[in-house]
């Protein structure tokens, strides 16, 4: 396969990556903007107190579990890119690439 072809394939899962990465940020922003709205309908008496923390609780939860597959998400990116470089392709990588939590994101 052509260094060209290969560079292809490294774009592409550039765009992929960075789609699953950015999914994954915008679920840890829901949560947190979920957690608030939450003590904001407590606050205005629309539920308990008690309902109020155990449905943060696990939103809490909820998110973890996401934080957990973004760490494995960073490491199998982590794993491409270094393919990538072992095998030339690594010129299709953006300019200022760099790989979060010494994985391989942007």
């Amino acid at each position: 396969m052509s260094t060209e072809e290969k560079k292809a394939i490294v774009a592409r899962a550039v765009d992929s990556f960075g789609k699953i990465e950015q999914a994954l940020e915008d679920i840890h922003t829901g949560f947190q903007e979920l957690e608030q709205i939450y003590k904001d309908g407590g606050t205005a008496g629309m539920t308990t107190t008690t309902e109020v923390a155990m449905t943060i609780q696990a939103f809490r939860k909820l998110a973890g579990r996401c934080a957990d597959v973004g760490e494995q998400v960073y490491k199998a990116h982590a794993r491409g890119t270094q393919i990538a470089k072992d095998n030339g392709a690594d010129s299709a990588l953006p300019e200022g690439y760099a790989v979060p939590f010494g994985g391989g994101g942007r």
